[in-house]
């Protein structure tokens, strides 16, 4: 995690992070909590897959991987939060979308080539 301030200087302070998923109904599980320290604008924490592996968690397609991260300034105490929620759970690379295709193909309706 990389924090700064306006002004380009690298905070020094304390990181909490946490990590988890997001179902298919908005609900989130978390399976880490972490807490390291960041100094000059740099926070660092691995996460071992094993760790993850061993919680015998199941991530149904769909799903979104949760990361959220507090940077807390050693200075003056001001927390600032970021969260991140794009990485999502998938079993194809692909995703076929018929959303601009309704008067010409009609998915499971014979289409002639």
């Amino acid at each position: 995690v990389e924090a700064q301030y306006t002004y380009g200087k690298g905070v020094d302070g304390f990181l909490d992070v946490k990590f988890g998923i997001i179902d298919l109904d908005g609900n989130r599980q978390i399976f880490a909590q972490l807490q390291t320290d960041v100094t000059d604008g740099f926070g660092y924490y691995e996460i071992d897959t094993q760790r993850i592996k061993d919680l015998d968690m199941w991530f149904p397609e769909g799903s979104r991987l949760y990361l959220e991260a507090y940077v807390t300034e050693e200075a003056g105490g001001l927390r600032e939060m970021a969260v991140l929620m794009s990485v999502s759970f998938e079993a194809s690379p692909y995703k076929i979308g018929y959303e601009l295709t309704p008067t010409y193909f009609k998915p499971g309706l014979p289409f002639l080539v």
